[in-house]
């Protein structure tokens, strides 16, 4: 939707020569970077700059706050007492919590019950797309063993 990270193409015939265990860990590295960053620029473009009130759904701001907290939907469906496809549900904004399930949420992501509800009270994002992409550059070098300076990240923003 928003952001493509994408470095095969400047590393192709590299990656080939390197093997298939580094190429399948930098895939799954690509992977995690393309989520923090979608997940960045939609948490900013969705903020309401007079009132600073979230206009993303509230599916949304329950995966981004279980993103803050690197937890996968069974980690989360365990803090609040309740099933992984419910969790998946309430991010896909197929169904809405009861309101006791609502503030387990709350509690279990550390984050106050009005941002969950109406997006008021948010919460920091902890790392900027800047800083995400610094990070990646370096633990893809570790990955592939080699001088961050070598890898490459571009970023587009589609509409």
């Amino acid at each position: 939707m928003l952001t493509n990270v994408s470095f095969w193409r400047t590393a192709e015939g590299w990656l080939l020569a390197r093997g298939r265990r580094q190429c399948v860990a930098a895939a799954r590295m690509v992977t995690v970077i393309n989520d923090k960053i979608t997940l960045c620029a939609t948490y900013f473009m969705c903020l309401n700059v007079e009132d600073g009130r979230s206009e993303m759904s509230l599916g949304n701001r329950i995966r981004m706050a279980r993103h803050q907290r690197d937890w996968s939907q069974a980690e989360l469906a365990a803090a609040v007492g309740t099933s992984q496809t419910c969790v998946h549900n309430w991010e896909a904004d197929n169904t809405y919590p009861r309101p006791a399930n609502l503030q387990a949420l709350a509690g279990a992501l550390g984050v106050p019950i009005l941002f969950l509800e109406e997006g008021e009270g948010g919460i920091s994002m902890g790392q900027t797309v800047d800083e995400v992409l610094a990070a990646a550059k370096i633990e893809l070098a570790r990955v592939l063993k080699t001088k961050p300076s070598k890898i490459k990240l571009s970023m587009r923003v589609e509409s």
